[in-house]
C-alpha cells in the first residue's frame, strides 16, 4: 500500500468515527522532542531529520539535502548538544540518519516513531566497514553513591561487573542493554577485554556507554 492510500484509509477511518467539532482535532498540535546525537565513527558526521511524508513515496531519499541537517560537523567519538524538534502529533514519524561532513557520501539513516515529550539518543555507529543509525529513548535511573549504566555496543560482548568473573549480561551489537548497577568507578566494568574507566563522571547518576570495539568508548549522562 502507497503512503497515499494509507492516508486514504486513514482519512475513512477518522470520519466513520463520526463528528466534525474542534474537539476531534485536539491532537492535531505541535509537540517537541529532544535529540541529542553520538558519533561512534571515524568520520566528522552530520545528522539530519526529515518527517516522514505521506504523500511522498521518495522523502526518505531527501533526508540528506541541507534544509534538513539539524547538526553539522561532529567529531568522531562526540556527542552534540541537544535539538530541539518540533512536529506535529499526525507527523510524528521522522527519517533520520547522519551523513559524512566531507565527502557527504557515507551515509546511514532510519525511520524512527516519535513520543510526545520524550528524549531521545541517535547513534551513528560502524558494523566493520558499514555506517549503522539507530534511535532509542533516553532514560534515567539515578541512585546514590552507584554509577548506573547502559551500554549500546558496535560488536556481540560480554560484560562483567564490580570485581566478578561471572557474566553480568551479553551485549547485542546495535541494541541498547538494561541499566546495570556499578559500584567503583574504577575496575568494575568490563567488556570482553576493554575496561571501561567511570572516574571521568560522577557517581549517582546514570550513563550511556558507547562502545566501540575499533575506536574510542564514548561515557554520557542520560
Amino acid at each position: 500500500m502507497t503512503k497515499f492510500a494509507y492516508l486514504i484509509v486513514l482519512l475513512i477511518a477518522l470520519t466513520a468515527c463520526g463528528g466534525s467539532s474542534s474537539d476531534d482535532f485536539k491532537d492535531v498540535t505541535e509537540s517537541e522532542v529532544d535529540f541529542s546525537f553520538i558519533n561512534s565513527t571515524d568520520l566528522m558526521m552530520d545528522f539530519h531529520i526529515r518527517r516522514d511524508d505521506l504523500f511522498d513515496d521518495d522523502d526518505e531519499n531527501k533526508l540528506f539535502r541541507s534544509s534538513y541537517n539539524v547538526a553539522d560537523n561532529i567529531p568522531t567519538a562526540s556527542v552534540s548538544t541537544t535539538y530541539d524538534y518540533e512536529y506535529k502529533n499526525i507527523n510524528n514519524a521522522i527519517h533520520i540518519g547522519a551523513i559524512d561532513s566531507n565527502s557527504l557520501h557515507y551515509n546511514a539513516k532510519s525511520k524512527t516513531t516519535l513520543s510526545a515529550g520524550k528524549k531521545y539518543w541517535g547513534v551513528i555507529w560502524k558494523d566493520y566497514n558499514e555506517l549503522q543509525f539507530d534511535t532509542f529513548r533516553q532514560k534515567r535511573k539515578e541512585q546514590a553513591n552507584v554509577y548506573n549504566v547502559r551500554i549500546f555496543s558496535n560488536v556481540n560482548a560480554h560484560v562483567y561487573t564490580n570485581g566478578t568473573n561471572n557474566i553480568a549480561t551479553t551485549l547485542e551489537k546495535g541494541k541498547v542493554s538494561d541499566f546495570m548497577q556499578i559500584n567503583q568507578c574504577a575496575n568494575s566494568l568490563i567488556v570482553d577485554d576493554t575496561e571501561i574507566d567511570l572516574c571521568s563522571v560522577n557517581e549517582g547518576y546514570s550513563y550511556l556507554v558507547v562502545y566501540n570495539n575499533h575506536g574510542e568508548t564514548i561515557i554520557t549522562r542520560e
